[in-house]
């Protein structure tokens, strides 16, 4: 009777073991470093070599005739997107993630990965928050 009753404890035991939850590490938020917004500004009007302007593609002015979709008050609208991301999450998360968020009626795969340094990454994002 002793062994059937320790048989049953040991069960009992690897099987609360089994239910425990999971632990999971959150997801470290992005770096991000302080930009310059004049610097973003250039880059996103003129681009560099190895990066595309961004008003090829994106107005500022809310007009929808270019390729992607308009950036007009992005600031303010990314800061409302997902629940408990930060505006600046969630743009530095597009522009190094093209994919991530896609905005009704635009196609995946359309906005090629900007091939720029985390300074320029942050100078986009300092510029692009103050369009609100």
């Amino acid at each position: 009777m002793k062994a059937r009753n320790w048989l049953w404890l040991v069960s009992l035991y690897l099987l609360a073991a089994c239910a425990s939850a999971p632990t999971t590490t959150p997801t470290p938020e992005p770096t991000i470093m302080p930009g310059d917004a004049d610097a973003g500004r250039a880059l996103f009007e003129q681009g560099t070599l190895k990066i595309q302007a961004c008003a090829t593609c994106h107005s500022i002015d809310g007009s929808t005739d270019l390729l992607g979709p308009t950036l007009k008050g992005i600031a303010t609208t990314a800061a409302s997107r997902l629940a408990g991301q930060t505006a600046a999450q969630y743009l530095i998360t597009s522009m190094k993630t093209p994919n991530a968020f896609l905005v009704p009626n635009y196609p995946a795969d359309l906005m090629p990965v900007p091939e720029a340094t985390e300074q320029q990454y942050s100078d986009l994002l300092a510029y692009l928050l103050t369009l609100k």
